[in-house]
């Protein structure tokens, strides 16, 4: 943006949303994938202290690494709602500006 002026390629913005929600269900598929497959596993490293020791270190940080996944999922869903939701309203926008000057020109013409 310089100055006075403002410019959106509409068509780039619109056509980034899909990829966007791809990149989304990607990482969904990523964490559940992770999910499952770190359940499958059970409690495979034993109640002995050293079970515990283990578990105390791999535990907190799974849950973690799950919740983030999750959550940049939906963050991701929301990113591409809101890029779409943008990419139309600035097409939107841009019709009705254009529909304004039309209808300034034909005023200015029918003066003349």
């Amino acid at each position: 943006m310089s100055g006075n002026y403002f410019a959106v390629d509409t068509d780039a913005l619109a056509t980034a949303a899909p990829e966007i929600m791809r990149l989304a269900q990607r990482v969904n598929r990523v964490n559940s994938l992770l999910e499952s497959r770190t359940s499958a596993l059970g409690e495979c490293w034993g109640h002995d202290a050293g079970g515990r020791q283990f578990a105390q270190q791999y535990m907190r940080p799974r849950n973690q690494l799950l919740k983030g996944l999750g959550s940049a999922s939906k963050v991701l869903d929301s990113m591409a709602d809101g890029v779409q939701t943008m990419a139309k309203g600035f097409s939107k926008t841009e019709e009705q500006a254009i529909e304004a000057a039309n209808d300034f020109r034909n005023s200015a013409n029918d003066r003349s």
